[in-house]
């Protein structure tokens, strides 16, 4: 469940569907290889989901709450706690720090 817990799968789910139809156009099969891949792919995504979101609602209260909320009031950096409350969690406004720190700062 670990890799479910990043809003990644969400955005990276469609190019793994991509990868797969690109796989089965080329034999002879497609048709038949495709449907059964992106089924066998997508069914443990749709399974984990639930529980997923059950997990949340246990152990915070609301199946849609990560945690994130309760490490930034629980010892956070100030500055991290100040951008969250004036930004959220995902905000533009974090790009250009997030590319200078990924690329740029040793």
């Amino acid at each position: 469940m670990c890799g479910l817990a990043r809003s990644l799968v969400l955005t990276v789910g469609p190019f793994f569907v991509v990868v797969l139809a690109t796989t089965a156009r080329g034999t002879a099969a497609a048709g038949r290889t495709f449907l059964p891949l992106t089924v066998a792919f997508a069914v443990p995504l749709v399974c984990a989901g639930p529980l997923l979101l059950g997990y949340n609602q246990a152990r915070f209260g609301s199946p849609f709450e990560d945690g994130v909320r309760v490490q930034l009031a629980t010892g956070a950096n100030p500055r991290f706690e100040r951008d969250y409350d004036a930004h959220g969690m995902v905000s533009v406004a974090y790009v250009g720090r997030n590319t200078y720190h990924s690329f740029v700062n040793p």
